[in-house]
């Protein structure tokens, strides 16, 4: 959290902050006394029991008209949360707004240190008229919104009513109000960049909350989103079958394997071949962020230098 504040602050960022910690003691008195020191960003705590949400009571602290979300790990590029307010300012029919992102794995996954490799992290618009026909595009190629800016307006409906922790409703739902609630826009910016950590056995979890607490947050959901049940039928078993239908080939990662391993050689002894496939047989948004002659370059550079250390106040 601090290497996040120490980021806004190098940044010069405009836009206030806002934390919700479930830190043990002496990793929030860490945090309460760096924000003490520095006044910049404007920085506002709330201290909150491990396992609970209350996202609405931060949001009530707020006088903000728009918000977005981030983890403690993650970064907003202050520039790009700008110009999606701007967007929304102007178009009254969207509700939220958001850059495009990558995703950056730290080796030995410290705070700080060397970027590992760098992923792209899939943003899509929602542009469907009818809050229905926003929903089912949801469900059926699933997209996470938090970290878009949207208006807090909107966020007050999000957080209505909050799922257990470890059920995926908890994400499920909020994304869900959010696209009912009005359109999506992708602006061409780098707008959020995503840590990640260890890789996730996202079929297993899958299957566990089917078997756990799809049933009865399922029936929350039915009661509670504004939309007709069948829509919210028809939306659930899109995510659902694609949650499983996508991983029967992913399983078997002998195949893929062999092929990475090709690629790999192969790009090690001729490099000019990975430059031209990923310039101009594959590029990748991922790719285009380290180049320095990209548009893109100068902010995820920022995020780089913070990641490396260079704006850390307080080295060990």
């Amino acid at each position: 959290m601090i290497r996040q504040l120490q980021y806004y602050k190098a940044v010069k960022s405009p836009h206030p902050v806002y934390i919700l910690d479930s830190s043990d003691n002496q990793d929030a008195d860490k945090i309460k006394d760096y924000i003490s020191q520095n006044k910049e960003p404007k920085t506002t705590y709330l201290w909150t029991e491990s396992g609970n949400q209350p996202f609405n009571k931060l949001l009530a602290l707020s006088n903000e008209k728009y918000a977005c979300f981030s983890g403690d790990d993650d970064y907003q590029i202050p520039d790009s949360l700008s110009e999606c307010a701007k967007f929304l300012e102007s178009n009254p029919d969207f509700v939220s707004c958001g850059g495009k992102a990558v995703t950056v794995r730290i080796q030995a996954n410290e705070v700080y240190g060397k970027i590992e490799r760098i992923s792209d992290y899939p943003r899509k618009e929602i542009l469907y008229d009818l809050p229905e026909e926003r929903f089912l595009n949801l469900m059926n190629n699933y997209c996470v919104y938090l970290f878009n800016v949207t208006r807090t307006e909107t966020h007050k409906k999000m957080w209505d009513y909050l799922f257990h922790f470890s059920d995926p409703m908890v994400e499920i739902y909020p994304v869900s109000q959010l696209v009912i609630d009005g359109k999506v826009k992708l602006i061409d910016n780098l707008q959020f960049i995503r840590q990640i950590h260890k890789k996730n056995n996202n079929l297993g979890s899958t299957v566990n909350w089917l078997a756990t607490h799809f049933k009865d947050s399922y029936a929350q959901i039915k009661t509670r989103l504004p939309i007709p049940e069948k829509y919210i039928e028809l939306g659930f078993e899109y995510l659902i079958r694609n949650s499983l239908n996508k991983y029967p080939s992913s399983l078997d990662t002998k195949p893929r394997k062999q092929s990475l391993n090709l690629r790999t050689s192969m790009a090690n002894k001729f490099p000019i071949l990975k430059r031209i496939y990923r310039r101009h047989i594959k590029p990748t948004f991922s790719w285009e962020v380290t180049q320095e002659d990209s548009k893109y370059h100068h902010s995820f550079k920022n995020v780089e230098d913070s990641i490396s250390g260079k704006f850390n106040l307080y080295p060990d």
